[in-house]
């Protein structure tokens, strides 16, 4: 595995997804029910979490998804989703670097 850390290489840990690129997404698979990593100004539907709500800690069970995560906290995003997709009937869609260089890449990207 490399050993890059999971950290853009310009050092900024999150960046907002344009809104013309969400909608293309809602587009093609239908809309979201939260976006579970947001900003309050960049939150893609009319409910959100933000790092003061903490939507690591919420309930997806059963939500349409939308997921842009910080850069280093790639993996706890990843592994909550995969989680609820798997086990409590959720569907998600992530925004993410394209580092297929780094281990969380190939640990989770893979992952069926």
């Amino acid at each position: 595995m490399s050993s890059k850390k999971n950290v853009c290489k310009k050092g900024r840990q999150n960046w907002a997804t344009p809104g013309w690129f969400s909608r293309c997404i809602e587009n093609e698979l239908g809309p979201f029910d939260v976006d579970v990593c947001a900003e309050e100004w960049s939150a893609k539907c009319a409910e959100f979490h933000t790092i003061k709500t903490d939507g690591l800690a919420q309930s997806w069970a059963g939500k349409r998804f939308f997921c842009n995560p910080p850069f280093s906290g790639i993996i706890a995003w990843l592994r909550k989703g995969y989680e609820v997709v798997r086990d409590e009937g959720a569907f998600g869609v992530y925004v993410l670097p394209s580092t297929t260089d780094t281990e969380w890449f190939h640990e989770w990207a893979t992952r069926g």
